[in-house]
């Protein structure tokens, strides 16, 4: 279904929609998974964390808030509570979802068109809400060309949890919590 969705255009993506919903109530129902899931990983909300993570334990923030295209669309932030591995991969899901319905609503994909910043100088700033949670860039171009930049992203933040959520842990529980993180390991940095 991944490979699928990846290059579908919004008609592709409706067809795949209801195979998409049908395996996320298989997810939400498997009781061997609330049984394995709900009872580790649970992280504090005097924890810092990101994104998901955040927004697992009953709080947190979402870049996409403050887009008044989404927001005439119906979107409106997700939150779980438990701070566990089960309310993160439970929110995954509902954030899925609320995807799909976003898609529908919009009625169609138009990819962006990139401006000709030709021989601009200056500074700035972007936040983007990335599945992982928010990731912020700042640049300074000289005459067009990209002289500094500085990205923080969500693993930065959240990277900082494992020690948390494996200490004492069996080695499989130890697994599954740093699996329920989502960390990418092309941000991690050493």
């Amino acid at each position: 279904m991944q490979l699928a969705v990846r290059d579908a255009d919004i008609d592709g993506i409706a067809a795949q929609a209801l195979a998409i919903r049908r395996l996320i109530r298989r997810v939400e129902a498997a009781p061997l998974m609330r049984m394995r899931l709900g009872r580790i990983a649970r992280i504090g909300k005097d924890t810092p964390a990101s994104g998901p993570v955040d927004r697992a334990r009953g709080g947190g923030s979402d870049a996409r808030t403050g887009d008044p295209t989404l927001k005439d669309l119906g979107f409106e932030m997700r939150v779980r509570n438990g701070g566990d591995a089960l309310a993160r991969l439970r929110l995954r899901c509902d954030e899925i979802a609320q995807s799909l319905d976003l898609i529908a609503a919009a009625g169609m994909i138009a990819v962006p068109q990139v401006p000709d910043v030709d021989r601009v100088s200056g500074e700035g700033e972007a936040r983007i809400e990335t599945p992982r949670g928010t990731a912020s860039l700042r640049v300074k171009l000289a005459n067009g060309k990209v002289v500094e930049a500085d990205l923080d992203t969500p693993t930065d933040v959240n990277i900082a949890l494992v020690e948390t959520v494996t200490a004492q842990r069996e080695l499989g529980d130890a697994l599954s919590a740093v699996a329920s993180l989502d960390l990418s390991p092309w941000e991690v940095r050493g």
